[in-house]
């Protein structure tokens, strides 16, 4: 079955080929591709996410972006190096935000939307990027114009060598 919809995909798939430029890119269950993508423009195709652009520290094991500091890494990079450039991606339900302590992030609250059990943010990180965070509305609220500390969860940072 081939279509252009990946939501349709995803719902009726159980293996999704992933093509580009008439090559395929990558091959596996929805939910492998989901949170498991091989290559950043996969991971932005399949669903909402944050992005940053940054360089590797420490052995690979850092991620270092002016707009969130420094971010430890669970494994290094493949292919690559400390100094290396990277991009991170991030899932906007693998975000969390908290009051703002000096230890995480910080961010602005530009805007909030309810959406059925979630609470949809835009957020303004330093030097004006924007990114959107997706939490459950049992959790606390943040106003517009809050100040925020946002919380990544170790298993939604996705991280590839720029070069790709």
């Amino acid at each position: 079955y081939v279509t252009h919809d990946q939501g349709e995909a995803f719902y009726v798939g159980d293996r999704v080929a992933i093509l580009g430029l008439g090559s395929l890119i990558q091959f596996g269950t929805p939910d492998e591709i989901y949170r498991n993508p091989n290559r950043a423009d996969v991971a932005a195709f399949v669903g909402a996410s944050n992005r940053v652009d940054g360089k590797l520290g420490r052995a690979g094991l850092v991620f270092e972006t002016r707009e969130l500091g420094k971010i430890p890494l669970a494994a290094p990079v493949a292919g690559s190096a400390e100094g290396d450039a990277a991009v991170l991606l991030t899932r906007p339900e693998s975000m969390s935000l908290h009051a703002p302590d000096g230890r995480l992030p910080s961010a602005k609250v530009i805007d909030r939307v309810l959406v059925g059990a979630s609470d949809e943010y835009t957020l303004e990180l330093s030097g004006g990027l924007q990114w959107r965070a997706r939490t459950d509305v049992r959790l606390r609220q943040f106003g517009i114009g809050d100040a925020v500390g946002l919380g990544i969860a170790a298993e939604g940072i996705l991280v590839y060598a720029s070069k790709q």
